[in-house]
């Protein structure tokens, strides 16, 4: 399977590059459930549309590496260049795909206590390779669905948090 080495990246890139997603998923389960499936040897079991291990020993931080399968057919080689467990926060770049169009990618977990459950914020990042802007424009409702099944699948998993309004 080729390798394509991506650009580094760090916090700053999350307000720069050229596609960017937030969501902020509430869920009725806590801060420490929803942290503990992220860091789990197989983390984010629950997304039907990924699959993937640590690749570093523990204890986890700065520096542990991860493989992630996306879709089947995405591999990304991650590693992750914030790491904070008192925060339940980190943050990855990837450093190689198996694509070819792909500069920059990273992505931010945060989990913060809510009432009644947790709130992940998670972040995702993307700077297409020069010449390839068009098709990452062209593919953005692709990337927006695939982020949307993660959503659904946490939600399912850990249970959807709803306002006291009902929302």
């Amino acid at each position: 399977m080729p390798k394509f080495k991506l650009q580094a990246v760090d916090m700053s890139f999350f307000e720069t590059a050229s596609f960017r997603w937030t969501y902020h998923i509430d869920v009725a389960a806590t801060p420490e459930q929803v942290w503990q499936g992220l860091i789990a040897y197989h983390p984010l079991v629950w997304c039907q549309m990924l699959s993937g291990h640590y690749t570093s020993a523990k204890p986890y931080g700065v520096g542990t590496t991860r493989e992630i399968y996306a879709v089947g057919l995405l591999k990304l080689y991650e590693e992750f260049f914030y790491w904070n467990d008192e925060e339940r926060r980190h943050c990855f770049q990837v450093l190689q795909a198996n694509v070819p169009f792909l500069q920059s990618f990273a992505e931010d977990y945060h989990v913060q206590p809510i009432e009644g459950g947790a709130r992940l914020t998670w972040r995702f990042a993307i700077e297409p390779k020069k010449g390839f802007y068009t098709v990452m424009k062209l593919s953005h409702l692709v990337n927006e669905y695939l982020f949307s099944t993660f959503v659904k699948d946490t939600h399912r998993h850990f249970g959807r948090l709803y306002s006291k309004k009902g929302v």
